[in-house]
């Protein structure tokens, strides 16, 4: 239980979160530079900004995990649009 515990802890999320942002960023702008849909990358840039909201808000609560669930989606949901721009 306690291994379920670390990864559930505000440190993961924070260190998770600064993982996320340059990789985010370079997936998608190398994306923009292919396909030049700016909308796919305000989807992206909308997913980080709902995981680093998720970061100020008090840890273990709702909120958090519906930000965190939420910026997670979207964020996905970007790369998906952006893989597919890519490869038409």
């Amino acid at each position: 239980m306690a291994v379920a515990g670390d990864l559930l802890s505000h440190e993961v999320h924070i260190f998770g979160l600064f993982l996320a942002l340059p990789l985010a960023s370079m997936a998608l702008w190398r994306g923009f530079m292919v396909h030049g849909r700016v909308v796919i990358v305000a989807v992206g840039v909308a997913g980080v900004g709902l995981l680093a909201a998720s970061v100020f808000v008090a840890h273990s609560g709702n909120t958090e995990i519906l930000l965190s669930m939420a910026g997670v989606i979207v964020l996905g949901a970007a790369h998906l649009f952006n893989m597919r721009a890519v490869r038409n």
